[in-house]
């Protein structure tokens, strides 16, 4: 897999990952408004479902990020990936000085 291919799987991961959340909120105002109960239970698992296809496509730059930097830095580390499109480490190893 080509560097651009595994960027923007992590990007459409983080994506579908972030969007999962409006739609737990729209179940929660669902039940709250009256919606049938199979609405509200359509709603969610449309949302899990939702974040779980993130999180897999997210997983392996996830995994790498913290065997590298441990779990404490993951959520720095996807950040600078989501913008950069590459890995800190790929960064220092290439002289960007923002990396440091």
């Amino acid at each position: 897999m080509d560097h651009d291919e595994r960027v923007n799987k992590l990007r459409v991961g983080a994506l579908l990952a972030l969007t999962s959340l409006p739609w737990a909120l729209a179940a929660t105002v669902a039940a709250a408004a009256g919606a049938p109960a199979w609405t509200v239970v359509t709603i969610l698992v449309l949302a899990e479902v939702s974040f779980w296809i993130g999180v897999l496509l997210m997983g392996r730059a996830t995994y790498q990020a913290a065997r590298a930097r441990g779990w404490r830095a993951v959520p720095g580390e996807l950040w600078w990936m989501l913008r950069t499109g590459r890995s800190r480490t790929e960064a220092v190893r290439s002289g960007d000085p923002q990396a440091l």
